[in-house]
């Protein structure tokens, strides 16, 4: 099997990673590819302690969860934290969902099964804060979201996502006259500049080689990206430590600057052309 074990190196003494769930889902819906599940609810724990340290229970703020999937992180966030608005963007083009938004449409992407998971869940759970974003994002789209000048949420999630934006969007590097290497690090670079708060998750060799290349490892490579986003960063972790083809670690990231306040709730939703939720789910 490709997944060992994953290791939430932050825990508190005490504290197992299964007491942090903030809702039970069953294993078979939510993983994928043999991920094993203790890598979901090991993750999740890692993140809501943080969450919570940083928001409290009643925290009211904005989340996007990049590469969803079956919204089973999505889906913990909305229910631990019923003041949240989270909205899960699933573009299918990895390996998670299928490549169905590689040339596909946004109806196309509504229609796989992962999409039609999250959804599922979000009615069954009674989820109003729940949404999910049947989109695409490439390093365009990336790049127009930080033009705004401001966060566009107050957290984002980026779990073993970013190589699949990075593989779709090398064209547009190239049209930019850069180099993989420079595109990947500015594809980042754009994304600290979307909220002051990052869950990130990187994938290992022989993804993303040409970085591990340039910079050896993660850290180095997100220490790199932090500078080149002209903003302040701490960084946390590695939180959690996973074994699935090879290690991945997962950082928090936070600003530590003058941070501006993320868009207000509607404009957050706004930023989106179409999200699916409860509502959506009965319409089905």
């Amino acid at each position: 099997s490709p997944g060992g074990g994953s290791v939430w190196t932050a825990a508190p003494s005490g504290v197992s990673p299964e007491s942090r769930l903030a809702v039970a889902l069953p294993e078979a819906d939510f993983t994928y590819i043999e991920r094993p599940w203790s890598h979901f609810v090991t993750r999740w724990a890692a993140i809501d302690t943080e969450m919570e340290r940083a928001f409290g229970v009643e925290g009211q703020f904005t989340m996007i969860d990049l590469g969803s999937c079956c919204g089973f992180f999505s889906l913990q966030a909305a229910a631990g934290y019923p003041g949240a608005t989270v909205i899960g963007v699933e573009g299918s083009v990895g390996i998670g969902n299928g490549t169905t938004g590689v040339a596909g449409t946004e109806e196309q992407i509504m229609q796989t099964k992962a999409v039609q998971t999250h959804v599922l869940w979000i009615e069954k759970l009674s989820l109003p804060n729940c949404l999910v974003a049947p989109e695409v994002w490439d390093y365009q789209r990336v790049c127009a979201l930080a033009s705004f000048g401001r966060p566009v949420c107050d957290v984002l999630i980026s779990l073993s996502v970013i190589h699949h934006i990075d593989n779709i969007s090398v064209n547009q590097y190239t049209a930019e006259r850069l180099t993989h290497v420079e595109g990947t690090l500015r594809l980042m670079a754009q994304l600290l500049r979307l909220a002051p708060r990052h869950f990130i998750e990187l994938p290992d060799r022989p993804w993303i080689e040409h970085v591990y290349a340039a910079y050896g490892n993660a850290r180095t490579f997100l220490n790199a990206a932090a500078a080149a986003s002209g903003m302040r960063w701490s960084f946390v972790g590695p939180l959690c430590v996973s074994e699935w083809y090879g290690r991945r670690e997962l950082w928090l990231l936070e600003d530590v600057g003058q941070a501006q306040a993320a868009l207000p709730h509607m404009g957050f939703k706004a930023l989106f052309s179409r999200t699916l939720g409860a509502s959506s789910a009965r319409a089905a």
